[in-house]
């Protein structure tokens, strides 16, 4: 998610004129991760902006969810190499 924040920085203050909206000071953009709201480095994942953190637990959650049993490949290798 895109956060905006205005980050004056009171240049009247030091005796110049404020130009208002047009300031790049106004409206600075701070990306945050749409799960945990750390402001960060953000990757797409599932249609969402999210931090590296929140994506390995994501793909934690999402791979516990399902059953799965293990396989052996060495078997399968085996029986390849043999014929």
């Amino acid at each position: 998610m895109i956060r905006y924040e205005d980050e004056c920085v009171g240049c009247t203050s030091m005796g110049l004129r404020c130009i208002g909206r047009s300031c790049r000071n106004r409206h600075v953009p701070h990306y945050c991760c749409d799960k945990c709201g750390v402001e960060g480095k953000l990757f797409h994942f599932n249609d969402d902006e999210l931090c590296a953190e929140c994506i390995i637990e994501e793909l934690n959650t999402e791979t516990s969810e399902y059953e799965y049993d293990e396989y052996d490949v060495s078997e399968e290798f085996a029986r390849v190499e043999g014929s």
